[in-house]
């Protein structure tokens, strides 16, 4: 998907894809007038008006519940409805699954929480309408929410009801169920498929999906009747509400250590997802000849995976350099440029003042500068580190020794200033240090600088490795 000019709404930018599906596509985005990232759903809900997507936006707005998305704002925009919602760092509990079942201590924390989360929802006399893992997004400290409230709607009793087949109950095949008993059911479902680790088939009857369970001693033997209760085909004995099945787990657990597991099989699965999808976005950026975007985003595959090697060499290739513009009127600043150099002499009365090299350009070799014989090889060795530090903007030291002459040190592309003869000041967080000479990169290396930290650039005759 190339990105173009109109991708994003005006006021937000550096899009970074999290998902598209049968509903609207789902970008991380930053939102310029606050300063914040953002999860900006874009919808194209089939048969259903602005004013109808408006009105469930709206919906999700008014629950106060921690279990639910925050909705920061919602707006129509090209026939579609944008909704500008709180960036969640977590994976879906679908995604989890891939790698196998939950234990029995996550699956107890995760229905739960799941539990809690649809008491909300039916306290405010609204349903979910489709509930399923992915769906359900699990965070990176162990906590919950709803997705996907598209369905949300008012209990009616005596419908069909829209969701995914393999979550609604049998009778609501017959147009006999109702929204909570929806809910209820899917709930169940979901339980079944953590503690399993695959989606289980209902329709020959839940008995003998759960006899399975009964025989892996891992499960406790109370797990059987509360889910044969929840899933009893006959909706008059299954369990009415929330607030039953919450009764019911605490007769399983507590278990304290669920939510430490949950975000323990969390946090990796983000932050290799994360890493992944701003790569992807910073080379859209760069196809989109947004090279300044791009460096942003690829840095940040950086920083939620220190170790992505196919970011690490896309950073070293992305020019910062001023890009080449025509220019209307050259002879005309052409002169300007004459007459301002002249003047300049006149009134220095000596030679002009060294300026910056131009960042140097990794697509222009200069094969008589990186000739082994005479070419120059540098070694980065770290100092004391004096402070790990927490704050991005703690600045930290660059020391170099024996810089040929002619060189420049740029960091991130751009030409450095000494505080001191061979001594330059960072900012803790990644860089990309280049040292060019006549327009060409001698030497470069990516760097993760800490706090409060002193780095020293030690240069040295020999064959380039």
């Amino acid at each position: 998907m190339r990105l173009s000019s109109n991708l994003l709404p005006t006021g937000y930018s550096d899009p970074v894809l999290l998902g598209k599906g049968q509903w609207g596509t789902t970008w991380r985005a930053r939102q310029d007038a606050l300063g914040r990232d953002v999860a900006l759903k874009i919808t194209r809900t089939p048969g259903l008006t602005a004013s109808s997507q408006m009105a469930e936006a709206r919906r999700q707005a008014s629950l106060a519940s921690s279990l639910v998305p925050a909705v920061y704002d919602a707006f129509p925009w090209h026939g579609q409805v944008c909704i500008a919602m709180e960036w969640l760092q977590g994976v879906t509990l679908e995604r989890l699954l891939q790698a196998g079942p939950l234990s029995e201590a996550a699956a107890w924390h995760l229905a739960q929480l799941l539990a809690e989360g649809l008491e909300a929802l039916h306290r405010a006399e609204l349903t979910h309408g489709d509930l399923k893992p992915a769906n359900l997004m699990v965070l990176h400290d162990g906590t919950l929410r709803l997705l996907d409230l598209g369905f949300s709607q008012k209990p009616k009793d005596g419908k069909a009801l829209q969701g995914t087949p393999a979550y609604l109950p049998p009778e609501s095949f017959r147009s006999e169920t109702s929204a909570v008993a929806c809910d209820l059911w899917a709930l169940g479902v979901v339980l079944v498929e953590a503690l399993t680790g695959r989606r289980p088939d209902l329709t020959k009857g839940s008995s003998e999906v759960l006899a399975g369970l009964a025989n892996q001693p891992q499960i406790h033997p109370l797990w059987i009747p509360l889910l044969l209760s929840g899933l009893d085909p006959d909706p008059t004995r299954r369990w009415n509400s929330p607030r039953e099945w919450l009764e019911q787990l605490q007769l399983i657990g507590p278990f304290p250590l669920g939510g430490e597991e949950l975000a323990r099989l969390c946090q990796p699965v983000f932050e290799h997802e994360m890493s992944q999808a701003c790569l992807a976005a910073g080379q859209e950026q760069l196809r989109s000849n947004n090279p300044a975007s791009a460096f942003r985003l690829v840095s940040e595959a950086l920083e939620w995976d220190p170790d992505h090697w196919p970011a690490m060499e896309l950073l070293g290739r992305i020019d910062l350099g001023a890009p080449r513009r025509r220019r209307k009127w050259p002879w005309i600043l052409a002169a300007s440029l004459i007459v301002s150099a002249g003047t300049l002499g006149f009134l220095a009365g000596r030679t002009a003042p060294d300026l910056p090299v131009p960042p140097p350009r990794l697509n222009e070799p200069a094969p008589e500068i990186l000739a082994p014989a005479t070419a120059d090889r540098f070694d980065l060795g770290d100092g004391p580190g004096f402070s790990e530090g927490s704050i991005a903007a703690l600045s930290a030291t660059l020391e170099l020794s024996d810089v040929p002459a002619g060189c420049t040190l740029f960091v991130d592309g751009v030409p450095t200033r000494a505080i001191r003869p061979d001594r330059y000041s960072l900012s803790s967080g990644h860089h990309l240090l280049q040292v060019g000479r006549a327009g060409a990169v001698l030497w470069q290396h990516r760097i993760k600088v800490l706090a409060y930290q002193q780095l020293s650039l030690r240069t040295g005759k020999g064959k380039t490795p």
